[in-house]
Parts: structure tokens; C-alpha cells; sequence
């Protein structure tokens, strides 16, 4: 697997791997003995970590090499891969959690109500929506048009904008135990 500059890549010391890893490591408060959707698991070194803890977990990527390299790197009896899009997933209401570590800022602005009402409707009566993204106070970037678009993120968003978009849940929570990236625990 090709190193780019964002994507995780653990085996090979690629990419923020501590800070990345931190956040799985929240997650795992939430995953106990649970059925968990990890979207856009990228090489599936997360799904794998969740896996430690849950009961099954279901690694998704929409980038087939990741999830290639994800099946040749990771393998156990609690969790498998498949390619998939966050902005439709290939299940139904099935789990109890959805993770999703860093992703909300590699979808298009105008694509995002899509990927929240998509994790909503995968996930079982009060199951949990778990994510990180980054703080846009940290990093603020905003392009108003893709002539603007630099790099592998699309959006920034501040906590309000973060709860606006939230509204299909019935409970969400807004932490910041990193510094630099918002960990949201929302509720179906």
C-alpha cells in the first residue's frame, strides 16, 4: 500500500499514528460486545483494535486497495472487510455502533447530511453514531469552491455547525479530548 500523506498505515509508520490510535482507543468505551460498523476503516488497522473489545466488527472503505491490503494484513475471527461508500452504506439497520475516525472531513460539505442520515439508518433503536473530526478553530479550512479544494480535506466544522447537522439523533455529545479534533457520541 502506496503512503500518500493522509491515510494511517501503521506496518509502515505512516501517518499520525498515535493521535489516530488514541481515538480508537475512545471508541472502545463504546464497543463492547457489540455488533460495529468501522466506516472508512481505510487499511483496517482500527477495525482491528475495535475488534479487541466488540463482539463482531465490519470493516468498510471505498477504496478497494485499502481494503486488499486491510484482508491481507488483518485477519480474525470477529471482523471482516468489504469496499463500500459512506454515503451508501451496503447494510441495513443492523448495528449497534457505527464508528467513523476522521472522515467527516474528506466528504463534500453538500454530501454530509447524506453521510449522517446513512449511519443513522444502519443503526439499531438507541444505538450509537461515534466519530472524530477535526476542530475547525484548530484547522480552520473552508473552501468555497473545489477551485479552492487543496489536499484531502473538504471541510472544517466548528461544534455548532457539528450539532446543527446532528438533529436526526436524540442525544449528542461534543468532546474535544485531543486537542485538536472534536470525538462525538451520538445517539439514534
Amino acid at each position: 500500500m502506496k503512503f500518500t500523506g493522509e491515510r494511517i498505515i501503521p506496518k509502515q509508520n505512516c501517518g499520525n499514528i498515535e493521535e489516530h490510535a488514541s481515538m480508537y482507543a475512545e471508541s472502545l468505551k463504546y464497543v463492547e460486545n457489540k455488533f460495529v460498523l468501522d466506516i472508512a476503516c481505510g487499511v483496517g488497522w482500527g477495525t482491528d483494535a475495535l475488534a479487541k473489545k466488540a463482539k463482531y466488527v465490519i470493516g468498510v472503505d471505498i477504496d478497494p486497495l485499502a481494503i486488499q491490503y486491510a484482508r491481507q494484513e488483518y485477519i480474525g475471527n470477529n471482523f471482516c472487510f468489504c469496499q463500500g461508500s459512506i454515503l451508501k452504506i451496503p447494510f441495513p439497520e443492523i448495528f449497534d455502533v457505527v464508528n467513523s475516525i476522521e472522515t467527516f472531513e474528506h466528504v463534500k460539505r453538500y454530501e454530509i447530511e447524506s453521510l449522517i442520515s446513512e449511519c443513522h439508518r444502519v443503526l439499531k433503536p438507541k444505538g450509537l453514531f461515534v466519530f472524530s473530526t477535526p476542530d475547525c478553530d484548530q484547522f480552520f479550512y473552508q473552501p468555497k469552491s473545489e477551485l479552492e479544494f487543496v489536499g484531502f480535506h473538504f471541510w472544517h466544522y466548528t461544534k455548532g455547525e457539528l450539532l446543527s447537522l446532528l438533529k436526526p439523533f436524540s442525544k449528542v455529545s461534543v468532546e474535544k479530548p485531543f486537542g485538536s479534533s472534536f470525538f462525538v457520541v451520538c445517539e439514534k
